[in-house]
């Protein structure tokens, strides 16, 4: 879909909307998370430090599904995420830099600035998007761990026309999503499921989507205090309504994508490095859509001592 350069205002109405809809949903994220108290079965014993528990509050994690971002109180953490989406006529180059912080034990908040570096629609940063995820469970035994959280999050548009179309949010939208993980010393397991809603913007207004997710981890190598090796696999699948132009809809948007993605995660106490590819097993579009034959993504995190 080509960028409209004379598209119309919103109208203020619409505008409105929107705002009150921005009002109570940041409403909604301040004071649930103090009504709500994560309910923690936390065992005299814990997992060896071991394998995927060789570096404590390091486990692995998922590198294109969405959530487990749950920092521990107080801790502060950054972090840098990069992908490259090949298709039939276009290349996409994206990099999210991401901070964030633990406001409780069960609840953490993440602001990530989008930045496309090539894309045929534009470059530049295209949307700011601020995160908040809450544990409503938390359990760890003398041979696991299990966490299962809440996400939701918020785009705020800076460059919509140039925006991607990313896995887990819409350019000017809300999501909101569930994440499910079990780790073991050797193996991990994670399922996570979403929905984003799109809100219009110069009478644009992309289709809303569902998420869905899972994916399973068997560690390499891991030595306690120094560092760990685990190897992913995850599967994700995308379905997306169809665009709106004018409260027309366009032909060539929507569907439904499925991408099967292994990746490498290595960490050590200061940092963590993870990268992937992924390729299509199903790629269900409407209309005439330029089919993805993949996608290659990168994350460097690190954390700082409070």
């Amino acid at each position: 879909m080509q960028h409209i350069d004379q598209s119309p205002l919103p109208s203020k109405q619409k505008m409105g909307r929107n705002a009150n809809f921005i009002f109570i949903f940041f409403f909604i994220l301040c004071i649930a998370p103090q009504k709500i108290q994560c309910k923690v079965h936390d065992a005299k014993e814990h997992p060896p430090h071991s394998g995927n528990f060789a570096i404590p509050g390091k486990g692995p994690h998922p590198l294109l599904s969405f959530g487990e971002n749950i920092l521990p109180e107080g801790k502060v953490g950054s972090a840098v995420f990069a992908d490259t989406r090949q298709a039939q006529s276009a290349n996409v180059t994206e990099i999210l830099p991401v901070v964030a912080c633990g406001l409780r034990k069960d609840v953490s908040v993440l602001v990530a600035a989008s930045t496309v570096l090539d894309s045929p629609l534009g470059v530049g940063v295209t949307d700011i998007v601020i995160q908040f995820e809450h544990a409503l469970y938390a359990k760890k035994t003398s041979t696991f761990t299990e966490q299962a959280t809440i996400v939701v999050n918020a785009g705020l548009p800076i460059n919509g026309a140039a925006a991607p179309q990313r896995l887990y949010i819409s350019t000017s939208g809300f999501f909101m999503g569930a994440t499910y993980n079990r780790t073991y010393t050797d193996w991990v397991f994670f399922t996570s499921y979403g929905g984003s809603l799109s809100t219009t913007k110069d009478e644009i207004k992309f289709g809303n989507a569902f998420l869905y997710q899972a994916g399973i981890g068997r560690n390499i190598l891991g030595i306690r205090d120094e560092y760990l090796l685990t190897g992913l696999v995850e599967l994700t699948g995308t379905y997306k309504g169809q665009t709106l132009i004018a409260n027309i809809v366009y032909p060539n948007s929507g569907g439904n994508t499925v991408f099967v993605t292994p990746s490498l995660i290595f960490a050590t106490k200061r940092a963590t490095f993870h990268v992937g590819m992924g390729f299509p097993v199903q790629q269900n579009l409407l209309g005439e859509q330029s089919r993805r034959q993949y996608i290659l993504a990168g994350a460097i995190s690190w954390a700082y001592d409070q």
